[in-house]
């Protein structure tokens, strides 16, 4: 069964004002990408091989925003001001996070001159699933075209309350 409101869980949503950059210690995760058309592109995650801030799982940019998975919950990045975040209370702490509906593209990262910093055929997926947030319960994060949306996806026999 799937869902897409979370009806019956407690869902965490926080909004921070950033005052021109993020936390402290956080660094910019996700940088969104300047205004470019390039063709109206799906939205794609990418596991962090080390392109994203650490602590990160995947990262994701869609027109004038950023995205940022990490094991506790999703970060979407409003340009250098704000950001939201996207969690579930009393969640497991510790999901399996995994990439799913690998795409036909992937990306390179050439950062500085040192070869070892390079993160070379870094794989596109549609969509990162969170196992068992909640026992029998996955949180689903795909992109509809450059939109984010998520899925609860409920197993056979899981209580959704």
């Amino acid at each position: 069964m799937r869902a897409t409101m979370p009806i019956g869980l407690p869902v965490l949503l926080t909004i921070a004002i950033l005052a021109g950059a993020a936390p402290a210690g956080a660094g910019s995760p996700v940088t969104p990408p300047a205004q470019v058309d390039f063709g109206r592109l799906p939205l794609a995650f990418e596991p962090n091989v080390g392109q994203f801030a650490s602590g990160l799982e995947y990262g994701a940019r869609g027109p004038g925003y950023g995205v940022a998975l990490g094991r506790r919950g999703v970060d979407l990045f409003l340009g250098k001001d704000a950001r939201l975040g996207l969690g579930f209370a009393d969640a497991n702490p510790r999901p399996a996070v995994t990439g799913e509906q690998i795409q036909d593209a992937a990306s390179n990262y050439f950062i500085g001159r040192d070869p070892s910093k390079y993160h070379l055929h870094v794989p596109h997926y549609g969509a990162v699933r969170y196992r068992a947030v909640y026992p029998g319960i996955d949180w689903l994060v795909h992109g509809n075209g450059e939109q984010l949306e998520y899925d609860l996806v409920v197993a056979p026999g899981a209580d959704p309350g």
